[in-house]
């Protein structure tokens, strides 16, 4: 709810809650259909109305399970993975969940490993390494304006700064990408 108040004025605002009457529940799964279990990750749902609700995974049998409300709906689910296991944190290409109170919707969510490396080194205009250069790989296409980026299935970007000898390395599944770097 938005409000708006003068110096001085007191407020007082309504605010409704809605009770939690449906599940989303799913399977971590990686990129062959294999369960991914002791792995540290949430998995996240927001909605339009700022509402957020989370879960942890049950990393024994990598699922996880959330109560939501129905009458918020749709929500975007959404995770974070700790990126020393290997798997990075991803936009989900199907993230939309809706359904009726009493449901129990299942989402499974497939990981990417990092299998692959893009290392270089970034130079100045007369061929001398910079460092503590921001880098990026980005797998959307090289747009300058990138409001019609193509993806080459989820979106996935890293990055990293170079080494006192502009050397940089940034871990990334395999996939084609778009690498550019930014001087703060």
């Amino acid at each position: 709810v938005s409000v708006t108040i003068a110096d001085g004025q007191t407020l007082t605002q309504n605010v409704t809650v809605y009770q939690n009457d449906m599940t989303i529940t799913g399977s971590i799964k990686d990129e062959n259909g294999s369960t991914v279990s002791n792995v540290f990750m949430q998995v996240f749902a927001t909605n339009k109305t700022g509402g957020w609700q989370n879960a942890t995974i049950n990393q024994s049998n990598g699922t996880y399970s959330m109560s939501v409300s129905s009458a918020v709906d749709p929500w975007n689910l959404g995770y974070f993975v700790d990126p020393q296991t290997g798997y990075f944190s991803e936009r989900l290409t199907d993230s939309s969940v809706s359904g009726n109170s009493g449901d129990t919707i299942s989402k499974d969510i497939t990981l990417r490993k990092a299998d692959a490396t893009i290392s270089g080194t970034v130079l100045d205009g007369d061929g001398l390494p910079m460092a503590n250069v921001f880098v990026f790989a980005d797998n959307r296409s090289g747009d300058q304006d990138r409001k019609d980026a193509e993806f080459h299935g989820p979106m996935f970007m890293n990055d990293n700064t170079t080494d006192s000898n502009g050397r940089f390395s940034i871990s990334v599944p395999h996939d084609t990408y778009f690498v550019g770097a930014a001087i703060p």
